[in-house]
């Protein structure tokens, strides 16, 4: 297999080279003229960011839309470069720089884009990360704490579109998932190294400085994108694992593990193999003593099973997302919970025939690993859903309501939506859930449920994001695998959170980071 990889990327390699080679495309030292002063552009509209029109190629650009404004970085990486665009890397410096200096704070919002994606004018992922930006400075304006804050989207690009944009790349079209997970899994310790400076000039280096804690952080990551930020940082949660003092002291005394890169690391959908996961796990439960097959009590907090490896303060430093269509009403649900790809067809039935020849960690998503009550003790660890309370509203209505995605809808700020979320984790800490399991009735810190006192994401409608550790199959859910303050969560969507591979930009899914990014747990 790993023979016939290295022939085919030889051969790619020279066929594509001249038909598909990546340019940066938000170079405006290019563009003479087409840049302001200020060494951004404006513009303004409220419009659906599906039709908009996207012809600017600064580097930085300021946008207002309605009620909102954000401002948009671009830094590009060449395909087979080891560095990114010089010029857009020293313009967010600048930018970043310039808001310092006006006396404001930042929220810096990457992303990563995956397969079939760049910074191209037409890239419905740019416009869509326009949506993302107009919500956080909706929410961002919600919250009398973070009114001197300027929000900032960072798009870096790398050429994930090779095999989409010329003949002969359309030609041999399927073997480009191998050739862009290649490139994906190459450029990842390059991108990473960036985005560790884009942190240290946001935050600065000192964890307990002002300007590390005022300053906000996220790492965002999308199918490929995903696997680059997961493969760029995974000898990073891997050193903090292995520095953790071994679990037998009161985790109140813990420090609080902190993410290696900004505040918070999620990956949305992501197109890489679960062994890249199960190795943090694998880590973690060498830290508590266990191996691949032991269980984790479900009520002893502060006994043998590790709880105290971590903080009672932890909050999640890394979380991936993955859409699974779950629907508890659905007669098959827990035979579906298994087999079912119909949300996200790209990683649980395309990656999976791309690596048909290889280890069930291998060819299965992070996302799509579930744990078996006779297998290794790895995998998915959570799920996520979006309710509500709305009465006369059909299933279909709620969702429809709770994926929009509307640069029109982000423009106008509704004072009651996407409330604080201020103590939410640690009321889960302290409630655990109740179960009926085997009949008996008591709490169960290891696999706590947000049920309503979770993340209010709508007052208006009464709903609310439900966060379960642990994963309801018969089976899996009295037998956690990982403890209840454990920081690295893999988490299981259902179709009102993710509704798609590609339908990660909900106002619903952004208010939920939002709230993990800003608000205390």
């Amino acid at each position: 297999m790993k023979i016939f990889r290295a022939l085919f990327f030889a051969c790619l390699s020279m066929l594509l080279t001249t038909a598909c080679s990546h340019i940066p495309y938000r170079d405006g030292a290019l563009q003479s003229g087409r840049c302001s002063s200020e060494d951004f552009s404006t513009s303004s509209a409220t419009i659906d960011s599906s039709e908009e029109v996207d012809n600017d190629p600064c580097p930085v650009q300021r946008h207002v839309n309605g009620e909102t404004s954000y401002i948009l970085s671009f830094v590009e990486f060449k395909d087979g470069a080891s560095e990114p665009d010089e010029i857009q890397e020293s313009k967010l410096g600048e930018l970043i720089d310039k808001i310092k200096a006006g006396g404001k704070n930042i929220i810096l919002i990457t992303f990563v884009h995956g397969w079939h994606h760049d910074a191209s004018f037409d890239d419905d992922n740019v416009r869509s990360f326009k949506t993302a930006l107009s919500y956080i400075d909706n929410f961002r304006q919600q919250r009398p704490d973070y009114a001197n804050y300027e929000v900032v989207g960072l798009y870096v690009a790398w050429d994930g579109s090779a095999g989409v944009h010329c003949l002969a790349c359309n030609i041999i079209g399927p073997p480009s998932v191998w050739s862009r997970e290649h490139e994906s899994d190459r450029i990842a310790a390059p991108i990473a190294l960036f985005l560790k400076r884009a942190s240290a000039k946001v935050k600065g280096l000192v964890p307990g400085s002002i300007d590390y804690q005022s300053n906000k952080m996220l790492v965002v990551g999308h199918s490929f994108g995903g696997n680059i930020v997961l493969t760029g940082f995974q000898t990073d949660y891997l050193k903090a694992v292995e520095m953790l003092p071994p679990s037998y002291s009161v985790s109140d005394d813990r420090v609080p593990m902190i993410s290696p890169v900004g505040d918070l690391v999620v990956l949305l959908n992501p197109a890489s193999p679960a062994e890249k996961w199960t190795k943090i796990q694998r880590a973690v439960r060498d830290r508590q003593g266990l191996t691949d097959l032991d269980r984790i009590s479900v009520s002893d907090v502060e006994g043998t099973y590790g709880a105290t490896l971590f903080s009672a303060e932890q909050r999640p430093i890394l979380i991936s997302y993955t859409s699974a269509c779950l629907n508890r009403s659905d007669v098959n649900y827990e035979k579906n919970y298994r087999n079912y790809s119909g949300c996200d067809e790209a990683t649980n039935l395309l990656y999976p025939i791309s690596e048909m020849l290889t280890s069930d960690e291998r060819r299965t998503t992070v996302g799509h690993l579930i744990p078996r009550i006779d297998g290794p003790r790895v995998g998915a660890t959570h799920e996520f859903d979006i309710n509500t309370g709305l009465s006369g509203e059909s299933d279909a209505e709620a969702t429809a309501r709770l994926v929009k995605t509307s640069y029109a809808d982000a423009a106008r700020i509704v004072p009651g939506t996407c409330l604080s979320g201020a103590g939410w984790l640690k009321r889960a800490y302290a409630f655990g859930i109740q179960s009926d399991h085997d009949k008996i009735k008591e709490i169960y810190p290891n696999i706590w449920d947000t049920g309503k006192r979770g993340l209010a994401l709508d007052g208006e409608h009464k709903t609310f994001a439900q966060y379960r550790k642990g994963l309801s199959v018969t089976g899996m859910l009295p037998s956690p695998i990982t403890v209840y303050n454990d920081p690295f969560w893999n988490v299981r969507t259902s179709s009102s959170v993710i509704t798609s591979h590609n339908g990660i930009f909900s106002s619903s899914v952004w208010c939920s980071l939002t709230q993990i990014l800003l608000d205390g747990i």
